[in-house]
Order: C-alpha cells, then structure tokens, then sequence
C-alpha cells in the first residue's frame, strides 16, 4: 500500500520505537490523519492547521488514541483564542526580543542518538523581575514548541 501522508520519514531507530510503544503503522498513521481532518472540517469553532505532519505529532502525542488527539488539538487551539497574549508571539515586541537574546529558553542541538528527545533549556533566573512577570514568557515556550 501506497501511503498518501506527507510527513517526513522516521529514521530506522524512531521507526521501530513508533511500531513497539506506539503501535504505529502506515495505515494506523493514515487513517488517524484522515479522521482528524475529518473532525476538524466540522468544527465550526477550530480554525486548525491540518498538514500531515502536525496531526501526525498529535496523534503520536496521543498514542494513537483520536479522542485523546481531538482534545488535545480543541485545547491547543482554543487556549489560542481564551488567551491570545499567551500563545502568540510578535518578533518586534522588545520584550519578546530581550527575551529570545537573554536566552531564557534555550533548544539544546545535541542529542546522543536520534531516537532521544529534544531537550529545552529554561534559564528563568536570567531576567530582570522588575522588568517582566512570569506570563511575558509564555510567549517563548509557545514559539520554542513550535
């Protein structure tokens, strides 16, 4: 079978660990993305991306499991309405600028072998309190999530 996901290959090691833990194959992946963008279409309230390669980060986030996924998308999207401040980020706020340059979070490049996790560096004792609160840092974990 042909897959029709455009999603970037797993290297061999990430492709085994997605079969044993995640019980993922082709088809499973396939179905899932075509049932969340499915889902999507009919939810008046969700403006979602629906590129192959998000919805398949959500359906591995979620084991597989859709309803799990949908929440998880609803609550991602929806907390991107509830509170806009939070989730989005403008590249010429001088807060969010200070912030990148002071690097408060920081991805590490290096990883032993392909199949470890990324891992993000969070330097909260490197700002100024009398110049930012705790939520002008949202901002960042949204931009370095993506």
């Amino acid at each position: 079978m042909v897959s029709t996901v455009s999603i970037r290959p797993l290297c061999p090691e990430l492709e085994r660990k997605a079969k044993l833990e995640l019980n993922e194959t082709p088809r499973k992946l396939e179905e899932g993305i075509q049932h969340l963008k499915e889902w999507i279409a009919r939810q008046p309230h969700l403006r979602a991306r629906t590129d192959d390669q998000w919805l398949a980060a959500f359906l591995r986030g979620c084991k597989h499991s859709l309803e799990k996924a949908k929440e998880k998308i609803d609550l991602y999207y929806s907390l991107k309405v509830i509170i806009p401040e939070m989730t989005s980020f403008n590249y010429a706020d001088p807060k969010f600028t200070e912030l990148a340059k002071l690097g408060i979070a920081v991805i590490l490049p290096t990883r032993a072998k392909p199949t470890d996790p990324r891992v993000v560096l969070v330097r909260a004792s490197q700002y100024d309190p009398s110049k930012f609160v705790p939520s002008d840092f949202c901002p960042i974990g949204w931009f370095v999530q993506q």
